[in-house]
């Protein structure tokens, strides 16, 4: 999964430092997980390099029973998770990812203020690759 997420997200960080801990082998998730994950850290990594202007992300994840922990935390400019733009706004980078956990009876959680960086934590409920397979035989 580092390689993956590294591939991911190459193209999109421009000269931000990249500090990836994500301790979830790919053959322990679904390709549908998979997929899932990736698009939710790219879309939250290119948040904090375009909108927060991040020089510095860190993302780490990890396997806990029958649930996946990730958080993307970056030390841009932060913002207001109250406030935040939304699809009123033509935002739905945000909207999107809150939808896609959804599908995975996962939440999120944001810590963030202005001037001290944002901290996005996720809880995804665990698909594991064999789980995927049983159900569909």
């Amino acid at each position: 999964m580092n390689e993956a997420i590294r591939i991911a997200l190459q193209p999109h960080l421009n000269d931000a430092k990249l500090n990836l801990r994500f301790n979830v082998p790919r053959a322990r998730i679904s390709d549908n997980t998979t997929h899932a994950i990736l698009r939710i850290i790219r879309e939250l990594a290119t948040n904090a390099i375009n909108h927060g202007h991040a020089t510095k992300i860190d993302i780490a994840g990890t396997i806990d029973g029958n649930r996946l922990m990730m958080s993307v935390r970056d030390n841009g400019v932060g913002f207001d998770p109250e406030k935040r733009p939304g699809v009123r706004e033509c935002h739905f980078g945000l909207q999107g990812i809150t939808e896609r956990i959804q599908q995975f009876s996962g939440t999120m959680h944001i810590e963030s203020a202005r001037g001290s960086g944002t901290k996005v934590t996720l809880t995804l409920a665990h698909h594991l690759a064999n789980d995927e397979i049983e159900a569909h035989t």
